[in-house]
């Protein structure tokens, strides 16, 4: 009973850490990601697409409001 419990918790942690490597590349990719956003896309770009993101929630939540 012993060495199966032993074999089962091996196996826990070995998912468990393999699972936690991959949060944390899954985690720096997108960090990476924004950071590359941040570095080369134009900031009036960035702004541009920020207002029509906003543009279009205000859109959404007046449609919802009429109903």
């Amino acid at each position: 009973m012993s060495r199966f419990m032993n074999g089962v918790l091996n196996k826990v942690h070995k998912s468990v850490v393999s699972v936690a490597i991959g949060l944390t590349v899954i985690s720096t990719g997108v960090f990476m990601l924004r950071s590359y956003e941040i570095l080369f896309v134009p900031v009036d770009q960035r702004v541009k697409a920020r207002q029509e993101v906003n543009e279009l929630l205000n859109n959404e939540q007046l449609l919802h409001s009429e109903e």
